[in-house]
C-alpha cells in the first residue's frame, strides 16, 4: 500500500502494517532542524520466515525471540 502526502512518500506493506502512522508536514525549517537517527538490531537471521519477515519489516519484529536493541545512534543538529 502507498501512502503519499505533500511533504512525504511511505511504503508500507500490505500485511504489517504498523499500530500508528505518524505524518505531518515534513522537513519546514531545515536550518534549525534536529534530526534523530538510528540502526536497530533484531538479533541473528531467523529460520522461521515469518520470523524473519517480521525482523525485517517491523520495530518490534522478533524482539520476543531474540531480544532487540539500537547498536548505533545519531543525532544531527543544525550547524553542526
Amino acid at each position: 500500500m502507498k501512502m503519499e502526502n505533500s511533504s512525504s512518500k511511505r511504503w508500507l506493506s500490505k500485511t504489517n502494517l504498523p499500530v500508528k502512522i505518524v505524518t505531518g508536514p515534513g522537513l519546514t525549517d531545515m536550518d534549525n532542524a534536529e534530526i534523530h537517527l538510528f540502526v536497530r538490531s533484531h538479533g541473528p537471521a531467523s529460520d522461521d520466515p515469518e520470523v524473519m519477515e517480521a525482523q525485517l519489516s517491523q520495530l518490534m519484529g522478533g524482539c520476543d525471540i531474540y531480544g532487540c536493541g539500537v547498536p548505533q545512534y545519531a543525532v544531527l543538529v543544525a550547524g553542526d
